[in-house]
């Protein structure tokens, strides 16, 4: 039997689930000639990023996705792409990689991401990394890089601000390296139409016209100690409902946050039922320590507020990621000022002060087309 060439050991990780959590994918109708792309991705954050690039991409070339973990049901619920055979280990078929660009996606546990990296060195491929989160590499991957074969040639970011810090990071990284795209995820919030899915969604939640919909958004590992503080600087006096959603990674079971909310707990709504994407867009404030999701309302306008003291922050995966939205939220960086932030996030001049940055994020709905055209001028050379 041959050698496995591409595992975890290989590049000096330890990731005893990554065979069997690791499936490919491919069009499920593939077209007649054009390229060949081959992806790799293991988070939500990776998949929401990449698939809306995919979908355009679907037509003209061929796709072939490695997706693992949570990324794999995103990529398994989409009708562009189809599971292969099962019988293959995938450093198999990260060794077989035939293509004319690869891309990858942000990761916490980037295993796959580095590997294809590295096949893609040997082979002369080019690889394209596409940030989910500003400054992402830079904050969480800059010791996974330090290797140059397992560095992509190039980082699709959000914005200009996206470039710069990955720049300041990656002392590696050259400007001609970092294409600022825009964030596919997003685009769908330039098209979206909250008062209308209010009306649509509000029912189903028990929650009547006119009621405030005030949503926390957890973490990985899960961060009880930001919802104690969420609970205890929370008013008590504003006719308000309020949501709790638990990052997918969030080792904390739901009933302990209920029962944490204490003097709140007749207040919750349960929202499970529905996607955070939706839920965000219903929202009239949001309050997360760091999340997609925290970025997303900032660029929905909406009153959003960052708990980014270090305490809350040790308990996270990333205690020291740089949030790149504080200039266009409320922020709480000491515990001793979050009664009086959170009490901030009700008022309307505070929240009109924030308004002028918070429209500097607003999505134009286009970056999906933006990231589809680089991909294949990539592939074609012409970039």
């Amino acid at each position: 039997m041959k050698e496995l060439r591409y595992t975890p050991e290989s590049i000096g990780r330890d990731d005893p689930g990554f065979a069997r959590s690791t499936e490919l994918y491919l069009n499920s109708t593939p077209p007649k000639g054009g390229g060949r792309i081959g992806v790799g991705m293991t988070d939500t954050g990776a998949a929401n990023a990449i698939m809306p690039a995919l979908k355009l991409l679907d037509p003209v070339v061929s796709i072939r996705v490695l997706a693992r973990e949570v990324a794999a049901n995103v990529v398994s619920s989409d009708p562009h792409l189809r599971i292969a055979a099962r019988h293959w280990h995938p450093s198999h078929r990260i060794e077989n990689i035939r293509a004319d660009v690869i891309l990858t996606g942000m990761a916490s546990n980037p295993t796959l991401e580095l590997l294809i990296n590295a096949a893609a060195y040997e082979k002369g491929i080019p690889s394209v990394a596409i940030e989910d989160y500003p400054g992402a590499y830079g904050s969480e991957l800059r010791n996974c890089l330090e290797d140059p074969f397992l560095r992509p040639d190039r980082i699709m970011v959000m914005n200009v601000w996206a470039k710069d810090a990955n720049l300041e990071a990656l002392r590696w990284l050259k400007p001609e390296q970092v294409l600022v795209t825009g964030q596919p995820a997003f685009d769908y919030i330039a098209q979206e139409d909250p008062d209308g899915k209010k009306k649509e969604i509000y029912p189903e939640l028990g929650l009547d016209e006119g009621e405030e919909l005030v949503v926390f958004m957890g973490q990985k590992r899960g961060t009880p100690r930001a919802f104690e503080m969420v609970v205890d600087g929370l008013p008590r006096d504003l006719d308000y409902r309020l949501a709790i959603r638990r990052h997918p990674r969030d080792v904390v079971p739901m009933e302990v946050y209920e029962d944490m909310a204490g003097p709140l707990r007749s207040r919750l709504v349960n929202t499970d039922n529905f996607p955070t994407s939706v839920i965000g867009a219903i929202a009239d404030r949001v309050i997360t320590i760091f999340s997609t999701e925290g970025m997303s309302s900032v660029m929905r306008g909406k009153p959003t507020l960052h708990i980014l003291n270090r305490e809350v922050l040790a308990e996270t995966e990333v205690p020291n990621i740089v949030v790149p939205v504080t200039r266009a939220s409320h922020v709480i960086n000491q515990i001793s000022e979050s009664r009086s932030l959170i009490a901030r996030l009700f008022n309307p001049d505070a929240n009109a002060g924030l308004q002028e940055e918070m429209a500097l994020w607003k999505p134009d709905g286009k970056a999906g087309e933006r990231v589809a055209r680089s991909l294949i001028e990539i592939a074609q050379g012409n970039l």
